[in-house]
């Protein structure tokens, strides 16, 4: 429970501009990027997604050639192995731009010594697992696999790719196919992606599953709720909401000038209708009740909403939600051309519009403007906080 949390998601998302971390040393040469090849969670992000990479090359290498095991499962398991092995990729392209690419298993020792490759041969390798994947993955997941990644799965994640190598239009038609023809839609309330009522659930596009199972040995926990919760409330405070976050939160507003429902449910501030969990007692408490006591004007809230897991955190920690495959499909659309941008802002609309948000009018925008609009607006306010 303590490697994602104070490895993982520190080593990349303390250096995001929505999250500004606590006055302490814990994280501070990740967030002001001064952080070295020797820092803990940076390591460790990079050998986890070389390891992951070395059991789906395994994987990949050998199931076809166990018994007793029929050719439609061996080629599923394939197929779901190369899914992850474009996932790693693609987060360690993201991460450090140059990397090696490593599609087999080591055979001789000199195979331990690799080069870095080129992005551009990366993101091939990414887009042809992610291909061999939709086309290898069930569509859906029942039973005990529910929570694997599925060929919707593999789709919206190379769309994603398409996205980050700016190929719009191709980008485009692949979130097209899974926005019109996959299997998601919007949770009709927001708070419910992060309290885990809605876990694996329609908004729920890839997540990696949690829980409280601490038995024979287990620890299927993560400390979110503490983490984010302030002092006050029991919890460490880590890192708060960044003042330009908080400006664009002030930003998103219903058609009465109310706060939306995503603002409410993201973060804990100066208002009359915010409250907060308390991480012992689990009962709400009004900002104005513990204002006095804050060391901070403002924290997150995402993912403290269960207290029944001796205190750590149970709750499903979202990879990608049918929200952020919206807002990719809209910056592509708007992207690819500029005649585009109004049924673009029909997009974001759907999703502000779960979450009570007034519409953007059509027409009000110019492509650039909507650009501004999508990447300093809405993912932050919609996503902030998330991996």
């Amino acid at each position: 429970k303590w490697t994602f949390f104070e490895q993982l998601y520190i080593g990349i998302t303390w250096k995001a501009d929505d999250v500004l971390n606590a006055p302490t040393d814990y994280g501070k040469s990740i967030a002001d990027f001064t952080n070295g090849t020797d820092d803990g969670a940076i390591a460790t992000f990079w050998k986890s997604n070389f390891t992951g990479l070395s059991y789906a090359n395994q994987i990949i290498e050998r199931v076809p050639d166990i018994a007793g095991i029929s050719e439609e499962s061996k080629a599923a398991f394939v197929a779901e192995a190369k899914f992850l092995r474009a996932l790693y990729n693609f987060q360690l392209l993201v991460a450090f731009e140059n990397i090696p690419l490593i599609t087999e298993t080591p055979k001789t020792p000199e195979d331990f010594y690799v080069s870095q490759v080129s992005p551009s041969e990366v993101w091939a390798q990414i887009e042809a697992d992610l291909a061999d994947a939709k086309a290898g993955m069930p569509a859906i997941r029942e039973g005990e696999d529910v929570g694997r990644a599925t060929s919707w799965t593999a789709s919206a994640y190379l769309g994603k790719a398409y996205l980050f190598q700016e190929k719009f239009g191709t980008a485009v038609t692949e979130f097209n196919s899974v926005v019109d023809n996959g299997p998601y839609d919007l949770t009709p309330n927001y708070a419910d992606n992060f309290n885990g009522s809605q876990e694996n659930g329609v908004e729920s596009v890839f997540e990696i599953q949690w829980s409280g199972n601490r038995a024979n040995g287990n620890d299927e926990r993560h400390p979110f709720n503490f983490e984010v919760t302030p002092g006050a409330l029991g919890g460490w405070e880590l890192f708060y909401p960044s003042d330009w976050l908080m400006d664009e939160m002030m930003l998103d507003q219903t058609a009465t000038s109310e706060y939306s429902d995503r603002v409410y449910s993201s973060v804990f501030f100066d208002d009359a209708n915010s409250d907060m969990l308390d991480v012992y007692s689990g009962a709400a408490v009004a900002y104005a009740d513990v204002k006095a006591d804050l060391s901070h004007p403002k924290f997150f809230k995402k993912y403290t909403g269960e207290f029944d897991k001796d205190y750590y955190n149970g709750i499903n920690i979202h990879l990608m939600r049918f929200a952020d495959v919206l807002l990719m499909q809209a910056e592509a659309m708007n992207e690819s051309n500029a005649a585009n941008t109004d049924a673009a802002i029909a997009v974001v609309n759907r999703v502000r519009a779960r979450s009570n948000a007034a519409d953007i009018a059509l027409g009000s925008m110019t492509q650039a403007e909507l650009r501004q609009q999508i990447r300093h607006h809405e993912r932050p306010v919609e996503l902030s906080m998330e991996y």
